[in-house]
């Protein structure tokens, strides 16, 4: 029997491949190119295609780089907080640091 499925990337396995440099082959959409691999996982031969999207990588992007710049804004503004702190020894420093 013949059956497809998604691969949870919870998976040791697909956390390896995910993580390791894959040759992608460009399919007939330029637009998507894949990978193909067999494993052999729970004692059964598989067949695993990774998909690559360059579309949906332009909008991961987007979304990490919006992220990067809040985290960054926040960043700034809490410094810009503990600057105007002031701290009678390096000790005082620390602490408030560590909390």
């Amino acid at each position: 029997m013949k059956w497809i499925t998604r691969v949870p990337q919870t998976l040791t396995l697909s956390k390896g491949l995910l993580s390791s440099d894959l040759k992608f082959t460009t399919g007939e959409d330029p637009r998507y190119s894949f990978y193909e691999t067999c494993i052999n996982y729970a004692d059964v031969e598989q067949k695993w295609v990774v998909v690559h999207s360059t579309e949906m990588q332009k909008r991961k992007d987007t979304s990490f780089d919006k992220k990067v710049e809040k985290h960054l804004q926040q960043a700034l503004k809490e410094l810009k907080h503990l600057k105007n702190i002031d701290f009678v020894c390096e000790d005082d420093a620390r602490s408030f640091v560590e909390k």
